[in-house]
């Protein structure tokens, strides 16, 4: 997905950097419970 300038690739398996989980906190509209146990879900997978 795109945030400005910078493309992030996000897959199953891959551990997202701290920044952009913040920025993926914006774009969730502020739900930072569900996301971060999406991502923790993601990365064990």
């Amino acid at each position: 997905y795109r945030v400005g300038t910078r493309v992030y690739y996000l897959s199953p398996g891959h551990m997202t950097d701290l920044e952009t989980l913040l920025e993926l906190l914006d774009l969730t509209g502020g739900r930072p419970h569900e996301l971060v146990r999406r991502a923790h879900e993601l990365s064990r997978s």
